[in-house]
């Protein structure tokens, strides 16, 4: 691995290196756990309809089909157990 170094490229010692790459991998298992424990509620947000977009439905056709569209995409990405 290099770094800059008052404007030129050096090689970095490899402790500082092995540093560098346990912090990333590090990152990475904490970046991929929270994908494990809450990846559904990511999915389920880019799913549910706004709230402007929910009043509406629920203005329109009560509360019973909204719980209904709410509980499809609840269904479809479950919470792990």
């Amino acid at each position: 691995m290099y770094k800059n170094v008052n404007g030129k490229r050096v090689r970095m010692p490899v402790k500082e290196a092995n540093a560098i790459k346990k912090e990333w991998s590090e990152e990475t298992l904490k970046k991929e756990l929270d994908l494990k424990l809450n990846g559904y509620k990511y999915d389920r947000e880019k799913e549910y309809p706004s709230i402007q977009d929910q009043l509406d439905l629920i203005f329109h056709g009560g509360l019973e089909l909204w719980k209904s569209e709410i509980q499809a995409i609840k269904a479809k990405y479950p919470k792990p157990e």
